[in-house]
């Protein structure tokens, strides 16, 4: 469990993003009534959009790999009878994007009524929200365990947590709608693993994890592209330190000699759930 300076961080952190999840206007954030459409559309059809069929299109985000507009649209079915969240945006005329002249106003005229049809589409809306705090919140918690796992030092255990959770950016993403969140927390997760398996090669459950994770990241943003790499060195260095291995004596270093089998799994696992 994390220590009390580290749980005074998450407190920061989870009252810090939760104030940004609420105080931030309805769709100032980038590309949030993108996200919130497409999860409408899940909710709605019970189908993914589909870019090549113009009634089927969400504009902007559509493209997007579909596994956080699943689980938030099962969520909207589950608040809202219409199962959607009805929203009235007025376009703020002066925005330069709306074709006015200026770059520094909110897009949206958020004087004039209630940006929501009812309460309930208000509030879904901000569940969604803090649905993106949450993961955020979950996703510092590895960060600390990754910590945890070189160093014994509190202080340095410390480090990493505070200058993630004090990123104003991490902060500002992890409270809207977006996929964001929940792709850092798996990018994260695929790490701890991946860590863990320099650390005690021989343990088969991070292998079959780490594929899991990565697969389930794929799904969810394509940024989780990023760990392949990674992935690929580990796997060399695995194979590497197996045909060492083999040319001695295996029964030195046992964890080493069990790693190639756990890397073909791993191989093997991740195309199954990357089809």
């Amino acid at each position: 469990m994390p220590q009390p300076p580290t749980k005074w961080i998450l407190v920061y952190f989870t009252l810090t993003a939760g104030l940004l999840a609420v105080m931030v206007p309805t769709f100032e954030a980038p590309d949030e009534p993108s996200h919130l459409e497409y999860v409408n559309y899940v909710a709605i059809n019970l189908a993914l959009p589909n870019q090549l069929v113009p009634e089927k299109t969400v504009v902007g985000e559509g493209v997007q790999p579909p596994l956080y507009y699943i689980l938030t649209a099962a969520l909207v079915r589950a608040l809202n009878r219409d199962h959607r969240i009805d929203t009235n945006p007025i376009p703020n005329r002066q925005a330069a994007q709306f074709g006015g002249e200026r770059p520094d106003v909110p897009l949206f005229d958020h004087s004039s009524g209630s940006f929501f049809d009812d309460i309930q589409d208000k509030i879904s809306f901000y569940v969604l929200r803090l649905l993106s705090v949450l993961t955020a919140l979950i996703n510092l918690i590895f960060i600390f365990k990754i910590a945890k796992l070189y160093t014994d030092d509190p202080r340095w255990q410390l480090f990493p947590v505070v200058f993630v959770a004090t990123l104003p950016q991490f902060g500002f993403t992890s409270a809207i709608v977006n996929n964001d969140s929940l792709a850092n927390l798996l990018t994260t997760l695929v790490i701890y693993c991946l860590l863990r398996l320099l650390k005690d090669p021989d343990r088969r459950s991070c292998y079959l994890l780490t594929g899991l994770f990565l697969g389930i990241g794929l799904a969810t943003k394509k940024f989780a592209l990023i760990m392949l790499p990674e992935l690929a060195v580990l796997m060399i260095y695995f194979a590497t330190k197996k045909r060492v291995l083999l040319k001695g004596s295996d029964q030195e270093h046992p964890a080493h000699a069990t790693a190639y089998p756990g890397y073909r799994k791993l191989v093997l696992l991740t195309e199954l759930v990357d089809l």
